[in-house]
């Protein structure tokens, strides 16, 4: 019955406190973690001194993979580029990497390329092949997306294993990805399944385009067995990559950039998100990091994560969790001459 009971208050403004204070409590418990309130901030960005080799925007990076003790470097692999000497899988030391971090002074001076053996008959296997778009591993096996022409109702998926320093392709598992397209039927331009990571037992493919009526992902069986579609909120912007991290959460970058072909970006935005890009006779380019929470059955934003704006003009690509923060590669659009830059941004847990 005291549950119940009307409470006395001595002071007049008691009622209003008690009701903000359980208005707080109330938010805590409906929203884990409102939009605008981070439960990340970046606290510090350092770029590194990449070999030249690696820096030339001629590799285009699209993805990269932590796997051991190394960080692994995708470059797209188009198709016109096979026997190029280019071709291939880059990657760098984490000790170099860390030793660059703790003395910034310090240049990354070395790096490894490994062939990637079978990729020319998987381009004979799939005609509308236009390139590779992320890498993941899992156990002793490594995945990677392949992009298609917008005519191919499928993005694949394919696997391999990496061996006396080789990625080497298995040709007869080559797994389909419906891709989502729009109401009228046809596909998003220049969109694939551009991320993908490994969370617990499954892979997680992520379209690049997510902001339809309804979104999903792919929880994907690493034995290529069976996919099943995992409802996704919708995001606005490019979705260009993603990691696991802290537990069960995964990290993305959201990416716009503003290029007349893909005004499809710009559509349906809410005055918020709108405001993020600039007004529509001068859009600028926008960039930010998404805390997503997934469970069996669905996977949200829980949190948005702002970058220095000095940061928006780059192509961000290729994402990894790092010491304490992360790695950050683009492709090789940058606001000045093509490069690629790989940089590592501190993040700081704030408590709410």
């Amino acid at each position: 019955m005291a549950f119940f009971m009307q409470p006395r208050f001595t002071d007049p403004r008691l009622p209003l406190m008690a009701c903000m204070r359980l208005f707080a409590c109330l938010l805590l418990v409906w929203f884990p973690a409102l939009p605008g309130i981070a439960q990340y901030a970046v606290t510090g960005v350092i770029p590194f001194q990449l070999p030249d080799s690696i820096r030339t925007g001629s590799r285009e990076f699209s993805s990269m993979a932590r796997y051991q003790d190394r960080l692994f470097l995708l470059p797209e692999n188009r198709n016109d580029r096979f026997r190029a000497f280019t071709a291939g899988i880059y990657s760098l030391s984490e000790a170099a990497l860390s030793a660059s971090i703790r003395d910034t002074t310090l240049p990354v001076s070395s790096y490894q390329k490994h062939s990637l053996v079978g990729i020319e008959k998987i381009q004979s296997m799939l005609p509308d092949y236009q390139g590779l778009e992320a890498i993941a591993f899992h156990g002793d096996r490594f995945f990677i997306t392949v992009e298609t022409d917008a005519t191919d109702p499928y993005g694949y998926l394919l696997t391999g294993l990496f061996e006396n320093n080789r990625f080497v392709l298995d040709t007869t598992r080559v797994f389909p990805l419906k891709r989502p397209v729009q109401k009228d039927g046809s596909a998003i331009f220049n969109a694939g399944f551009e991320s993908l990571c490994v969370a617990g037992n499954y892979l997680y493919a992520f379209y690049e385009f997510n902001y339809f009526k309804r979104n999903y992902a792919y929880r994907i069986d690493p034995r290529l067995r069976k996919s099943r579609r995992i409802r996704l909120s919708g995001i606005p912007f490019r979705l260009t990559d993603v990691t696991s991290y802290d537990g069960q959460r995964i990290l993305a970058i959201n990416y716009f950039f503003p290029l007349p072909e893909e005004k499809v970006y710009q559509q349906g935005l809410p005055p918020r998100d709108r405001q993020l890009i600039g007004q529509p006779s001068a859009l600028h380019p926008f960039a930010r990091l998404l805390l997503l929470k997934k469970n069996r059955r669905k996977i949200r934003v829980v949190q948005e994560i702002d970058l220095p704006e000095h940061l928006w003009g780059s192509n961000w690509e290729g994402l990894v969790p790092f010491e304490n923060g992360i790695l950050l590669l683009n492709d090789k659009y940058t606001p000045n001459a093509p490069e690629s830059q790989l940089v590592y941004i501190s993040l700081e847990k704030n408590s709410r």
